[in-house]
């Protein structure tokens, strides 16, 4: 086989790889996550405490605490959080999203116990049409989902 010929074999199987789209990802509002029992590091679910006294040894003091309705809430920075939008043309993102402070952690104490805690998270959705691989987002047209 010429060289020519391989060249356009491997150009037409590495473009068949390729995930060809359209649109953009939107990474904002925010998504709660409800859960009841803390892990060993900010945000995380495990079974290392459920108490307030757990809460100290384990995440440290919050950054902020407030009280609404005989209840205690302590709030906690997790990540950065992160928002913008991220157009893609053919298989080139282009990012724009800017750091907009802190994704939190807040958690509903009920004197000593932890009630529930939950965390802020952005809402990333697609929009647009994609062609070739089951990669996310899966081939077809997807409107904020």
């Amino acid at each position: 086989m010429s060289a020519h010929f391989i060249r356009i074999i491997a150009a037409v199987g590495i473009t068949a790889l390729l995930n060809a789209c359209v649109g953009a990802f939107v990474f904002s509002g925010k998504d709660y996550d409800q859960k009841s029992y803390i892990g060993t590091s900010v945000g995380e679910i495990g079974w290392a405490g459920k108490t307030k006294a757990d809460l100290l040894r384990l995440w440290g003091a919050p950054k902020r605490t407030y009280s609404k309705d005989g209840k205690e809430y302590w709030v906690y920075n997790e990540s950065i959080a992160w928002r913008g939008i991220i157009p893609t043309f053919v298989v080139i993102p282009i990012p724009l999203v800017l750091p907009v402070g802190h994704n939190e952690t807040t958690v509903e104490l009920n004197g000593e116990v932890i009630s529930t805690f939950w965390n802020e998270r952005a809402v990333e959705k697609w929009f647009g049409c994609s062609l070739g691989s089951d990669i996310s987002p899966p081939a077809g047209c997807h409107f904020g989902e």
